[in-house]
């Protein structure tokens, strides 16, 4: 909602709205990791913070993984709404589940689409039958150079190969899990690992639109639900991390026509920059930019992570008071979050 519109109230989502304290408000618009296996303990993390989901890592995956169904049954039972659940299951490389029953990227690469939806496709029955209901899988990165870090993760070398593959990823999870495409605007044009550094690339706009960019609009026609923005730097377009640049949001929202949910990749990430070492500001950077959904994974244990949660929502709040952040610009994230995890009352 647009600040200064009638709010609707015969929009479920008003109601749903109203009844959070601000606290639940703004953490309606992040996903936390909560380490280890003790069901309980991330059970009782999603009732004291109330966020929109967690996301599983590999640290939260038991020996036997069906107990992962049995765990996620027990924290959706708490709640009307139900959670975010997310995992980075890409097959191959980035793998948190053992019994994924596909094959990675790698040996999907260029190769014929229908491979890569049977591949998604079971990837996406393997998740749902572990109460997973939300994949960030997808790779829309392109690159012909076999030395980059993203090179054994993508679909396609070139743009119209990932695009093609990217559609086809879709088609296969698609009734099975959310699907999320990564890493926007394409990682594969800033040479570089985002998990150590900020990767940038002088690349021009109409360069990226006639490359990077095509996977992306293929993603978003075939009806993807979320897109992951990445910690890089187009620098001849902002020198803002895309993942706080209000203009590559824009330019997601405006020129790409993408409606759903733009999620940050994880805000850790961030900390060791020397230009960006306060996450809790650059979580609210990143909603103030046009995010949806803030992926926060503090790289904490325990009872730290609450506090961590705490503080993060005090930061928000804090900026919320003070008119860096327009709380209607948290609604209008929390609203996009909230009709997937509306929907999920549909399955």
């Amino acid at each position: 909602m647009q600040s200064g519109e009638t709010t609707d109230i015969s929009d479920p989502f008003d109601e749903y709205w109203e009844n959070l304290t601000p606290r639940q408000q703004v953490a309606s618009v992040f996903m936390f990791h909560y380490p280890g296996t003790d069901g309980d303990a991330i059970r009782g993390f999603l009732e004291e913070i109330q966020p929109a989901g967690v996301i599983l890592m590999g640290d939260n995956i038991p020996d036997e993984e069906d107990i992962v169904a049995t765990m996620v049954d027990s924290w959706q039972k708490t709640v009307d709404l139900p959670f975010l659940v997310g995992i980075d299951q890409e097959g191959g490389v980035v793998s948190r589940i053992d019994s994924d029953p596909a094959p990675g990227a790698l040996e999907l690469q260029d190769g014929p689409p229908e491979l890569i939806e049977e591949a998604f496709r079971d990837r996406g029955r393997r998740l749902r039958q572990l109460g997973i209901n939300l994949n960030f899988g997808i790779i829309a990165d392109h690159t012909d150079d076999p030395h980059s870090f993203i090179y054994d993760r993508i679909l396609g070398t070139t743009p119209a190969l990932a695009a093609r593959g990217v559609e086809a990823a879709i088609k296969g999870e698609h009734g099975l899990v959310y699907s999320t495409l990564k890493h926007f605007p394409d990682h594969g044009a800033a040479p570089g690992d985002s998990h150590t550094m900020l990767p940038s690339t002088d690349i021009s706009l109409e360069q990226w639109l006639s490359s990077g960019a095509l996977p992306f609009e293929a993603g978003i026609k075939a009806g993807v639900e979320l897109i992951m923005t990445g910690h890089l730097r187009y620098q001849s377009i902002d020198e803002i991390p895309v993942s706080m640049s209000k203009k590559w949001n824009d330019i997601l929202r405006d020129d790409l026509g993408f409606d759903g949910v733009i999620v940050t990749d994880s805000m850790l990430m961030l900390e060791g920059s020397d230009e960006y070492p306060d996450t809790v500001a650059n979580d609210v950077a990143a909603l103030e930019s046009g995010a949806s959904l803030v992926l926060d994974l503090s790289g904490l244990d325990g009872d730290d992570v609450n506090r961590h949660a705490h503080a993060v929502i005090d930061g928000v709040l804090d900026a919320i008071d003070t008119g860096l952040l327009d709380k209607d610009t948290v609604r209008d994230a929390s609203k996009r979050v909230w009709k997937l995890r509306h929907k999920l009352l549909e399955k």
